[in-house]
């Protein structure tokens, strides 16, 4: 008598699977359309500010002759230590740091000569500060440059 069953309860089974199978595929198919349409709508939006106004007002990040002065008279005075190659500036709106290697981690100096009272800070222990006249007057301090360097190498 299971026999007779045996081949119904089979077919009844496969049925059910491939049901179940078909439920989920919808489901997923359904939901990738959703995430494709979802994606097309953000792909066509403009990159459009909130407030129009805000982008005019944000502070504009300007690197000065002065700056880049200073950059090169850095590079000159660790040339007999370092790859000139290795040191690179990054700029930004309060100072622009001298780097080695590219990496914010590892300043060299920072330049302040946006402002009437120019300065050079030195990534030491006490994160020295020198006011100075001119860019000229950094080439003074080569020896501290070359001390904070060399704790880099």
């Amino acid at each position: 008598m299971i026999e007779k069953f045996q081949g119904l309860v089979k077919k009844a089974l496969k049925q059910f699977l491939n049901d179940q199978v078909n439920d989920k595929l919808k489901a997923a198919l359904a939901n990738s359309d959703e995430e494709e349409t979802a994606q097309a709508k953000e792909e066509k939006a403009p990159d459009v500010p909130e407030d129009p106004k805000e982008e005019h007002n944000a502070p504009q990040i300007v690197t000065t002759e002065e700056e880049l002065e200073g950059y090169v008279l850095v590079r000159l005075l660790l040339r007999e230590i370092l790859d000139p190659e290795r040191i690179y500036y990054r700029d930004n709106l309060s100072y622009f740091n001298v780097l080695l290697d590219n990496n914010i981690r590892r300043w060299i100096c920072r330049l302040g000569l946006n402002t009437s009272n120019k300065y050079i800070q030195f990534n030491d222990e006490g994160r020295t500060t020198v006011y100075i006249e001119t860019v000229a007057d950094i080439e003074k301090h080569r020896d501290k440059l070359i001390k904070v360097a060399q704790k880099f190498l």
